[in-house]
């Protein structure tokens, strides 16, 4: 599916966009999910693994030599989604042709397409304002997304981007070495007891009492981590063992993590077929799989797994249009309940 949309990704902005019978808002909400998917298949490519979004589309605009101009534009659309599905936000053609424009040139880079004529007379006067950044005088605390790292004889400067005032730069001591080590390209990192010492070009000097934090790039599941200790001490083979020794139980687990992805997957991108789903649905948790190399099961796996594709496929095609949210998780202390939802969606009208 990745290569069908790299394919056909700019007929169907060209389709959508032509469409009479659609606002600007619902134009907007239909190639953001596009670009979306587009960027989330281009990242997996890379074997990475991305802690958020914005990191996800630091590395595709980075991979591509796509200009910040457009990734900021973007973004800054990007985080007014919900307010543009609900209408609390109308977009002006202005503002509709500037998006419009930055999804094409973005996506024609990573693509390989030509734009066609009808979409470039519609793109070719329109000028580009990058959305003011939001006002960095007085913050102490900031997450960005490593671009590079630069050792010098006083420590160390780091060059990130952070969505609310595009890139800055943070001054850090040799103090810091052991954990500026850990550091990797596109690692999401926030810092704490920061100073700004040069506004105009957006310079922090982390201080001596500051703390650097680097978000995971991959996280396990606490219960599993916890049952590896005993009486005894830590036993990380505990884990492993219990993730690949037979138990019948696991079978319909499997089961019913591989439905579930199927679900997401569907929502994501409902023209997604049948095989790229189920492989990315094995490539969650392919350590789970390992006990189940059994042709036959497989065999069976496959056919009982693509009856519930097809179904959820039916089932979603009737879903109202709106932004889903995939597995929100919601608390309630009024009654002491928590709990996760497998879809929710915010429905595009006044109620």
């Amino acid at each position: 599916m990745a290569n069908n949309l790299s394919t056909n990704f700019i007929n169907q902005v060209l389709e959508i966009t032509q469409n009479v019978e659609l606002t600007n808002n619902e134009k907007f909400l239909d190639i953001i999910l596009l670009f979306e998917y587009l960027m989330n298949s281009k990242a997996e490519e890379s074997n990475q693994i991305f802690s958020s979004y914005f990191s996800k589309w630091i590395y595709v605009f980075d991979l591509y030599k796509i200009e910040n101009t457009y990734l900021n534009l973007l973004l800054h659309f990007r985080k007014r989604k919900k307010a543009i599905a609900n209408k609390s936000k109308n977009l002006s053609s202005t503002d509709f042709q500037q998006f419009l424009k930055s999804v094409l040139i973005s996506a024609a880079r990573i693509t390989n397409q030509q734009i066609p004529s009808e979409l470039e007379e519609y793109i070719k006067d329109v000028q580009i304002v990058n959305p003011k950044p939001d006002n960095e005088q007085n913050i102490s605390q900031l997450q960005g997304v490593l671009l590079k790292k630069v050792q010098n004889n006083n420590g160390f400067l780091l060059n990130c981007i952070n969505e609310q005032i595009g890139q800055f730069n943070v001054k850090c001591g040799v103090d810091f070495q052991k954990t500026i080590n850990y550091l990797w390209r596109n690692a999401t990192v926030g810092f704490v007891n920061l100073n700004l010492i040069d506004s105009k070009n957006k310079l922090y000097e982390l201080s001596n009492q500051g703390m650097i934090i680097i978000e995971p790039d991959y996280m396990f599941d606490v219960t599993d981590i916890a049952e590896c200790y005993n009486y005894y001490g830590f036993d990380l083979l505990t884990y492993f063992s219990k993730i690949i020794m037979p138990q019948e139980s696991n079978r319909y687990l499997i089961k019913g993590m591989i439905v579930n992805s199927l679900f997401d997957e569907l929502i994501i991108n409902p023209n997604i077929d049948f095989h790229t789903a189920f492989a990315k649905s094995i490539h969650q948790k392919p350590l789970k799989i390992l006990e189940y190399l059994d042709e036959q099961f497989f065999e069976n796996l496959i056919f009982e797994m693509e009856l519930h594709y097809e179904n959820l496929k039916h089932s979603i095609a009737d879903l109202p249009k709106g932004i889903y949210s995939i597995e929100p998780t919601f608390v309630s202390p009024k009654f002491g309940l928590q709990g996760r939802l497998d879809l929710f969606i915010e429905q595009m009208n006044d109620n």
